[in-house]
């Protein structure tokens, strides 16, 4: 019955908060940067297909210009 009567000794819990505080606060640190690091290359990677998107659809839009010309060129060429 020993065993179960042990005592607990206490702790300066004001000197141990500190402790956890610290840790929990480079936890928390961690965290975010982690969070910060993965939004970065999810935003870098979107970034880069926005761009590839738009050179795309400028390289279209070129060529529906040239095809329209070359449409006028080709009506005009039928009727005169």
């Amino acid at each position: 019955m020993s065993k179960n009567n042990k005592k607990r000794v206490a702790v300066n819990s004001h000197q141990s908060q500190f402790v956890d505080e610290g840790a929990i606060d480079r936890v928390k640190y961690q965290n975010l940067l982690e969070d910060f690091l993965a939004l970065q290359k999810d935003f870098v990677s979107k970034k880069r297909k926005l761009r590839a998107v738009e050179q795309k659809r400028e390289i279209l839009l070129a060529e529906v210009r040239f095809l329209r010309q070359r449409h006028e060129v080709f009506y005009e060429d039928a009727i005169g």
